[in-house]
């Protein structure tokens, strides 16, 4: 059901995240609940709460995640940057 709300236009955000709120809580294990995360993240990237986004990403530490983690923090660097008004490349984070 949570995902519907990718097809909602204007966007349900608060409504969107109850969804994926649900869709934690009923997670059978850790892997999935790193796959919720990544949909908290993209929620919250189109909404512009950046750093709650961030938040989320850093929550994914699973293997299988990584190529969509990636493509999402490439994503919230580049809306980061429009949101501050500059067309510079965004800054890679990297991780010690």
């Amino acid at each position: 059901m949570a995902q519907t709300f990718y097809g909602i236009r204007p966007s349900r955000t608060d409504d969107a995240l109850r969804a994926w709120t649900n869709a934690f809580n009923l997670a059978r294990d850790d892997i999935e609940r790193q796959g919720v995360h990544t949909h908290f993240a993209r929620v919250k990237l189109h909404a512009g709460r950046f750093a709650e986004a961030h938040l989320h990403l850093d929550s994914v530490t699973n293997g299988m995640y990584a190529e969509l983690k990636r493509r999402l923090t490439r994503s919230l660097g580049e809306e980061e940057a429009k949101a501050n008004g500059t067309n510079a490349p965004p800054t890679e984070v990297v991780k010690p």
